[in-house]
Parts: structure tokens; C-alpha cells; sequence
């Protein structure tokens, strides 16, 4: 992208504000995770610094998991400003005492069948999916997808007009 997402305005807020605006109606605390060169934009909210910096959004989830164990931590990336508090609703709504984590199917199809892609990055994680994600971490398989296809997951149809994300500047021009 060229620059800091989480600084980029939407709508009259910066696209990390913008998330935790759509967190707070449903979460009893908001935490940011970011890596230290990015606890200066943070320091107006309470943080969870990355356990290892620049190790993307498996360092962001391992750190809250390590800082508050018995949470299920509904994550959501700044760079998905189409989420809404209805987004958000869905995946609580679908907790499943069975399942580690709940995210939506990304299939064009919309249908959540096994062997989809699932969005990692707007996804509740249980307690139970913290060993997994901290085993996947410290043997640096950082990938939030590949962790979800190692856990039991609660496999929603998706609102793909939500779950677009902004990683390139094309992409945020649209």
C-alpha cells in the first residue's frame, strides 16, 4: 500500500478508529494490537503490543490470546472498512460451543463447505484455537487462513460487499 492503513480516512474517521467504532457496541473491552512502531496512533485506546513485531496479524491474535486466555477474541483488521456492527453480530451470533473459531466462507459461491477460503481477518477465536495459533506462530506459519484450516470452524455464508479489504491503493481508490 505504500502507507499505514490504519491512517487512511474513511468517511471522516481513520480506518483504525473506524474499527473500533464498529467493535465497541459489541465488546466488553477494544483492544489494539500493533507492533511498537505503531503504538504511537494506538495510545488513545488500550493495546496489546505484538509479542514480535512485524509478523503480521498471527503475532496481533497470539499477543491478545497470551494477554487474556479465557476471551474469545473477535478480530477485525483495519483495512476492511466495509464491516459493520451487523457484520460483526453474525459471526457472535454463530458461536458454537464445538467450534474453535467462526469466520465467513469466501467461495463465490457463498456456500460454506469444507476446504473453503475463510476470512481470517474479520473471525471470532475461541480459547481452544489459542494452542494451535501459538504453536503455528513460534514455527513461523503466520498465516490467519492457514490456522483456520487446522481448526473446527463455524463456516458462515459471507456478505461479500462486507468483506472487501483495501491492500492496494487501487483498491482503496475504488
Amino acid at each position: 500500500m505504500g502507507q499505514d492503513k490504519a491512517r487512511l480516512m474513511h468517511d471522516g474517521k481513520t480506518l483504525l478508529e473506524r474499527a473500533v467504532s464498529v467493535l465497541q457496541p459489541l465488546c466488553e473491552a477494544v483492544y489494539v494490537a500493533s507492533d511498537a512502531a505503531q503504538v504511537e496512533q494506538v495510545e488513545h485506546w488500550p493495546h496489546i503490543p505484538d509479542i514480535q513485531p512485524g509478523l503480521g496479524p498471527m503475532a496481533g491474535l497470539v499477543s491478545a490470546q497470551r494477554h487474556c486466555p479465557e476471551a474469545a477474541w473477535l478480530l477485525l483488521a483495519v483495512d476492511m472498512p466495509a464491516v459493520t456492527v451487523s457484520t460483526l453480530e453474525r459471526l457472535l451470533a454463530a458461536r458454537n460451543p464445538d467450534a474453535e473459531a467462526v469466520a465467513f466462507c469466501l467461495e463465490p459461491d457463498g456456500k460454506a463447505k469444507d476446504g473453503a477460503l475463510l476470512e481470517p481477518c474479520c473471525a471470532l477465536y475461541e480459547p481452544t484455537s489459542a494452542e494451535p495459533a501459538a504453536e503455528r506462530f513460534e514455527a513461523r506459519e503466520l498465516s490467519l487462513m492457514g490456522l483456520l484450516t487446522e481448526l473446527v470452524v463455524k463456516r458462515l455464508p459471507p456478505r461479500p460487499e462486507e468483506l472487501l479489504n483495501v491492500n492496494t491503493p487501487e483498491a482503496w481508490a475504488a
